[in-house]
């Protein structure tokens, strides 16, 4: 059985690099636009990603391992597709994430700061 993990919002799958070598049977997933890509506008489109990567890889039965953002994400794809899923491991995650509105603002501020 594989053991997926998925980062969170501010990182990527280098994040789990102790994890999948202790867990022989484990991934560590980049999401898209986690360095590279374009990156979904919400936690349905990584599950929609999601659900088309564990199809490429014919990945029938696994774990789903999320920190934060991801955990938002192995939630929802373990409601949607409980059948595949075998097992969450949510970690500082929830159904509903809170940002502070102070961060919201610094992450505008530097995206507006960019496209000047």
């Amino acid at each position: 059985m594989k053991l997926l993990f998925i980062h969170g919002a501010g990182g990527g799958g280098e994040e789990w690099i102790y994890q999948t070598e202790y867990f022989k049977d484990s991934v560590a997933i980049s999401l898209p636009g986690h360095y590279q890509g374009e990156p979904a506008s919400s936690i349905e489109g990584y599950v929609d990603w999601l659900r088309g990567y564990t199809r490429r890889q014919r990945y029938r039965d696994f774990i789903l391992a999320g920190h934060s953002m991801g955990g938002a994400i192995a939630l929802l794809y373990g409601l949607r597709y409980p059948s595949q899923t075998r097992g969450l491991i949510l970690i500082g995650t929830g159904a509903r994430l809170r940002v502070l509105p102070a961060l919201l603002a610094q992450l505008e501020a530097m995206a507006n700061d960019e496209g000047a």
